[in-house]
């Protein structure tokens, strides 16, 4: 089973069990003013992994995961080059 699935699982059974009801926030709009301030390489890729999910043909699969794996990575580097810049 994969990590996605697990959490996925999780998640359905903590709002089952009414986990969230008490979190700071509950019904309010999200502020996402920080992370459209961010450069779109270090935004999260949801599209191209919400595709992913839905995408049964096995070679549009194979692209879209190597294109999520590309991503990653650039996101990684990014967010890694922005730690060393705000360390110095």
């Amino acid at each position: 089973m994969s990590w996605e699935k697990l959490a996925q699982n999780r998640i359905e059974e903590a709002i089952a069990s009414s986990e969230f009801e008490d979190l700071p926030g509950r019904n309010q709009p999200l502020n996402l003013d920080a992370y459209f301030a961010l450069p779109p390489t270090e935004r999260a890729g949801a599209a191209l992994e919400a595709a992913h999910e839905q995408t049964t043909g096995p070679k549009e699969k194979a692209r879209l995961s190597a294109q999520l794996q590309e991503k990653r990575v650039t996101c990684t580097r990014a967010m890694e080059r922005r730690r060393r810049e705000s360390a110095i």
